[in-house]
């Protein structure tokens, strides 16, 4: 069904169109198929950035990492597989980078199409002393500082790791100018020529060192925390002067990167974005309006980018002296949204404020209507003509794509529209639904017994769908006249999906979803889906579609995909938000969270290679114990999670079992269970494989 709840409506005022140039490619969000719609060109929060000529990278929250090869200018994102968070990256050439976070260390040496771990450590996920930096001189020297002052040394490209020399005090900053040429800095600034074996004293009065950048060979600034003092060499380090700026605001330095001797820029921890032209003498805020600012490197002299917490990169072309925004992001407090076609949806929010896209989620127009209340709903016929209703009962129509409206009163309280074509509008409301044959100017009342108390419309084919409090029901005249739509026994309608007049979905009140192939008169629920609290349902066909469901259990930002009419479900991780509203359309698929970030996907969400996971459980239960056991077989991964969920058949609530996998991707659990129960199995896949889930196998007891 075309549809979810909600409309936009098409502005007055166009107030820009987000696909700008300099964000204009989709970013993925690196754990699945979807990439981001809005912000452009992404939303995580980024804390680094790092370039080895034009080509650059950054990292952050969930594992994000960007690839830029134009200086910063524009954006694209990388698959990594991983969702922890990663704080530092170093490129170290074209196409060598290395990322990591607390525990977490990965490189790449195809451009960041291919990641492998690199076993610093045993445990990624817990490790007794964390990555505070790493810098990688060549493709096979490496070091990494750690939180409590070790030196961590590889010469092999970090295949194995030996523990370097220690400088005095505990450092709290590294930098390396060759494979054995560094600094090392913290209570004291500190150099070695040997590869870290030995450290010399080179500054013993530097205090509070935070961040030192190697502008070239001879160059070496460093800053200390609070920024008010600059230290500077021009002897590769052997000998230092320093500077007391004015300009720093007081803040933590969050890091330095100097292109010169006397160009610099330096990032605080405040977010704040400072620039000197002066060697240090002075600096001043050069970060755009709206951006906080952590992370900051230089392409090359004239070229820097800066990262920060709203993920939308900034980028200057002077040498650092102004910067302006990568991209943007809608106004906030969106909630609502339609799908009209695989390539056209919208959004509505409050004081007017809607949102268009026409190429598939990858770029939106943020419009305003012309009452400036807020936009309950609108229902668009094409990108041109399209209607919108308001808080204030105003019934509003576009032919012209939003940039002029035509304003029909007779419409308080209803809570939905739709346009079945560019004369016949349906309305839903409290007192049932209300139908227009000439554009908007009148209304008749439907016929229908019962026909009340609703929220929303969608149609399927030439049928048309209406529900609510007061039930559900179907239309087989264009919204003339209706009849009651059977629902499953003691459920209530939250959402329909249907894809024709006898075919369609329905997620009830309580989270749980049905379906049915023959108009309701019977409805299957779909205990494939292994997850209470589905919140939105999205089907593009009958038999795929996607549901989102409730944090509850941990699962926050995780929507699932079926391509089997609901018998099995696999998850797919979207974002760290509660995706509350789903959309569909043909292989196009919408998401938006409840942060106001907005998704999209047109590879049925998707990331890697096809995978396979069987689930095999008796018909009964011997003295009400289950053996189950299943095998991860594509591929077959040892030491893999997967989780194995369970639940009566009559309802209540799902219990996850978290399973390693053993020999061959192997895997068995055995429970105790009082009443008939089914169980489903799932994997969130990785890079090279996308995720997948068994159907329910349903185990009797007595």
């Amino acid at each position: 069904m075309r549809r979810r709840a909600g409309a936009i409506a098409l502005a007055a005022t166009v107030v820009g169109l987000l696909a700008a140039a300099g964000a204009s490619a989709q970013v993925s969000v690196g754990h699945s198929g979807w990439f981001w719609g809005d912000p452009r060109p992404q939303g995580e929060p980024l804390i680094d950035v790092s370039f080895a000529g034009g080509i650059g990278y950054a990292v952050g929250r969930s594992g994000t990492v960007l690839r830029s090869t134009d200086g910063g200018s524009t954006w694209t994102g990388l698959a990594t597989g991983r969702s922890a968070d990663l704080s530092h990256v170093d490129a170290v050439s074209a196409t060598t980078v290395i990322v990591s976070g607390t525990c977490v260390l990965r490189r790449s040496d195809d451009g960041g199409n291919t990641w492998v771990r690199v076993p610093w450590t045993g445990n990624e996920t817990a490790c007794a002393n964390k990555i505070a930096a790493v810098d990688f001189p060549t493709s096979n020297a490496g070091y990494l500082l750690l939180a409590d002052g070790t030196i961590l040394r590889t010469i092999d490209g970090g295949r194995t790791w030996g523990r370097a020399g220690a400088p005095s005090g505990t450092p709290t900053a590294i930098a390396f100018s060759s494979a054995t040429v560094g600094l090392a800095a913290g209570a004291g600034i500190f150099r070695t020529a040997d590869g870290g074996s030995r450290w010399s004293p080179v500054d013993p009065a530097a205090a509070s060192v935070a961040s030192i950048s190697v502008a070239d060979p001879t160059h070496v600034l460093a800053v200390n925390s609070p920024a008010s003092m600059l230290y500077s060499s021009g002897d590769g380090g052997l000998t230092w002067s320093s500077t007391n700026p004015t300009g720093t605001v007081g803040e933590n330095t969050a890091k330095l990167a100097c292109a010169s001797a006397t160009n610099c820029l330096l990032a605080t921890v405040g977010g704040h974005l400072l620039h000197t032209g002066d060697g240090g003498t002075s600096f001043g805020v050069v970060g755009p309006p709206g951006l906080t600012l952590f992370g900051v490197a230089f392409a090359n002299p004239s070229q820097a980018a800066a990262v920060g917490d709203e993920g939308i990169p900034a980028v200057s072309s002077d040498g650092g002296a102004m910067f302006s925004a990568v991209g943007g992001r809608l106004p906030s407090g969106f909630h609502r949204l339609r799908v009209t076609s695989a390539t056209l949806a919208t959004m509505s929010g409050p004081a007017g404020q809607l949102a268009l896209t026409v190429n598939g989620g990858q770029s939106w127009a943020a419009l305003v209507t012309p009452s400036g209340s807020s936009v309950v709903d609108t229902s668009f016929v094409n990108g041109v003509t399209g209607f919108a209703l308001d808080a204030t009962g105003s019934l509003l129509r576009t032919d012209t794509g939003g940039a002029s409206w035509s304003t029909f009163a007779g419409a308080t309280g209803e809570a939905a529209l739709l346009a079945l074509d560019g004369r016949h509008i349906a309305l839903a409301g409290p007192s049932g639904v209300k139908l227009s044959s000439d554009g908007g100017q009148t209304f008749l009342a439907a016929v229908g017994s019962g026909l009340r108390s609703l929220n929303d419309l969608a149609r399927a084919g030439q049928a048309v769908f209406a529900w609510g409090p007061g039930g559900a029901f179907v239309s087989a005249n264009g919204g003339s006249s209706f009849k009651r739509l059977a629902v499953p026994a003691r459920e209530r309608v939250r959402q329909l999906d249907f894809l024709s007049s006898r075919a369609g979905y329905l997620l009830a009140t309580d989270g749980r979803v049905f379906t049915t192939s023959d108009a309701g008169a019977h409805w299957r629920e779909s205990l494939g889906l292994g997850r209470a609290g589905i919140v939105s349902i999205a089907f593009a066909g009958r038999s795929s579609g996607w549901a989102a469901q409730s944090p509850s259990d941990g699962t926050a930002g995780v929507v699932l995909r079926t391509d089997d009419g609901g018998s099995s479900w696999r998850p797919q991780r979207v974002a760290d938000g509660q995706i509350d509203v789903l959309g569909a359309s043909g292989h196009e698929g919408y998401a938006l969270a409840d942060n106001g970030n907005l998704f999209a996907s047109g590879t049925s969400g998707d990331l890697g290679g096809a995978s396979s996971i069987s689930l095999k459980a008796p018909s009964r239960a011997i003295r009400g114990v289950v053996t189950l056991s299943g095998r991860l077989g594509r591929p077959a991964l040892v030491g893999t999670q997967v989780v194995l969920s369970y639940r009566s058949v009559t309802g209540g609530r799902w219990t996850h079992a978290n399973l390693t996998t053993g020999k061959g991707g192997s895997f068995s659990l055995k429970v105790r269970i009082r009443s008939h129960t089914a169980f489903v199995v799932q994997w969130a896949g990785n890079t090279a494989n996308r995720s997948v889930g068994s159907r329910a196998a349903v185990v009797a007891t007595g």
